[in-house]
C-alpha cells in the first residue's frame, strides 16, 4: 500500500507522503475486542512488516495504549488516529487497520472505532513524523473525508481517499 501523491496546499507542494512516510502496512481485519488487544495486534502486524524486532511488540503495544489514556484518538464517526514514537523505528510507518464490528476508544459521538490509521516513529523524525500527523488529523476533522474514510472496504481503499485529500489540499 502505497501513497503516491505529493501533498499540495493553494498550489504550492507541502510534502509527498512517500518523502515523510517510510512504509504503509494494513490489517484488513481486527479481531480484538478491546484496545489493549487491537493494539496488540497492530504492534504484531508491524512486527511482521519488519518495521521493528517482534520481541518489541508488548512494547509498542504499551505506547499506543499509554498515548491513548491520555486522551482518545478516536475522532468519532468510527474513526480513529492512534500515534506513537518509539527508538525502535528506523522511519515513519503508517498502519491503516479495518475493525468490522468496531471498538470502543471513547469517541464523544459514542460511536466504536471501525477504521484506525495508525502512526509510528522515531524521535529522530519528529517533524516529519508531526507533518504527516497534521495532514492525517486534518483529513479526519473534514466531515466529508472523515465519512468516506469510515465507510470505505478496505486498506487500499482508505489509502485512495487519502491520496484523493491530498489532491484537495
Amino acid at each position: 500500500m502505497r501513497l503516491r501523491k505529493t501533498f499540495v496546499n493553494n498550489g504550492d507542494v507541502v510534502m509527498n507522503l512517500d518523502s515523510i512516510v517510510g512504509a504503509q502496512h494494513g490489517i484488513e481485519r481486527l479481531a480484538g475486542t478491546t484496545r489493549e488487544q487491537v493494539f496488540g495486534e497492530v504492534a504484531a502486524a508491524l512486527a511482521r512488516a519488519g518495521a521493528m524486532d517482534a520481541a518489541l511488540s508488548d512494547e509498542i503495544s504499551a505506547a499506543y495504549l499509554e498515548r491513548e489514556n491520555r486522551g482518545t484518538t478516536a475522532f468519532g464517526f468510527g474513526v480513529a488516529l492512534p500515534h506513537v514514537f518509539h527508538p525502535s523505528f528506523k522511519c515513519i510507518h503508517l498502519l491503516v487497520a479495518l475493525h468490522p464490528a468496531g471498538v470502543d476508544f471513547g469517541a464523544l459521538d459514542g460511536d466504536s472505532t471501525r477504521v484506525l490509521l495508525c502512526l509510528a516513529g522515531p524521535e529522530s523524525e519528529r517533524a516529519k513524523y508531526l507533518q504527516a500527523l497534521s495532514f492525517l488529523a486534518s483529513t479526519l476533522r473534514n466531515s466529508a473525508w472523515r465519512r468516506f474514510i469510515a465507510t470505505a472496504s478496505d486498506t487500499a481503499a482508505v489509502s485512495e481517499i487519502l491520496v484523493e485529500a491530498a489532491q484537495e489540499g
